[in-house]
């Protein structure tokens, strides 16, 4: 029996303005226009990863309270590093909300990942993988 959860999809992108490319904004804007905090998790895919079959069971069932789950963290041979949380994450609204979401100053690519990382740390979220 698989788990049959009802979901909402967000596809946020950025307008066509010259400036450099802004993930944390965009992902903060997608958690407001979502209304995330009305759900029992929310999950922040990039586009160039596919959901897997195998992982079903983690997109379905939301993660523990200050215990984010780096769905990508599966793709051992993408994300290597112990301290990586790109790619697709998954949180609990609430622990969202409480580190402050993405960080709004990065533009262009990198960074996002890192940051969103130690902000998890300071706020003592410990990540699963």
């Amino acid at each position: 029996c698989r788990p049959r959860p009802e979901f909402k999809i967000v596809v946020a992108t950025q307008t066509d303005d010259g400036r450099k490319f802004n993930r944390g904004r965009l992902m903060n804007a997608a958690f407001r226009e979502m209304n995330g905090s009305e759900y029992d998790s929310v999950i922040f895919h990039d586009v160039d990863l596919l959901p897997s079959e195998e992982l079903m069971p983690y997109y379905a069932t939301p993660p523990c309270e200050g215990r984010p789950c780096h769905l990508a963290g599966r793709w051992r041979s993408k994300y290597t590093s112990e301290d990586s949380v790109g790619g697709a994450i998954a949180f609990r609204p609430a622990d969202f909300v409480r580190i402050n979401g993405y960080a709004n100053d990065n533009w262009g690519w990198g960074l996002d990942d890192e940051e969103l990382g130690l902000r998890m740390v300071e706020c003592g979220l410990r990540v699963v993988k």
